[in-house]
């Protein structure tokens, strides 16, 4: 770039070279290329039993874990035990929720 703004097309070399798929990594070795590999895009079958599976999947998890908690909250009655145990699972999943997410992308 010269004082004025201007860009010239040398300045955009690097970028060029970076979204190029054969790109040479000249910051790290002059002799190392840089692959970049897009999977291929999944059939719409695919997409479908994917999402089938997944949906069965989160189905049994879940009812399974509905049956425990009404089992939990009325085998331990007593002090209401079971519904402060399950308050407390609610509330670490919320927790959870809200502050792992960065945690996680980083």
């Amino acid at each position: 770039m010269d004082g004025n703004g201007n860009s010239s097309p040398d300045d955009n070399a690097e970028e060029t070279a970076f979204l190029s798929k054969d790109a040479n990594v000249s910051s790290a070795k002059p002799d190392t290329q840089t692959e970049v590999t897009v999977p291929p895009p999944l059939g719409r079958k695919r997409m479908l039993k994917n999402l089938i599976v997944l949906s069965s999947a989160f189905l049994l998890l879940f009812t399974a874990f509905q049956s425990l908690q009404n089992l939990q909250s009325s085998l331990n009655k007593e002090e209401g035990l079971g519904t402060v145990s399950l308050a407390v699972i609610y509330a670490t999943g919320v927790l959870a929720g809200l502050f792992l997410p960065p945690l996680v992308r980083q």
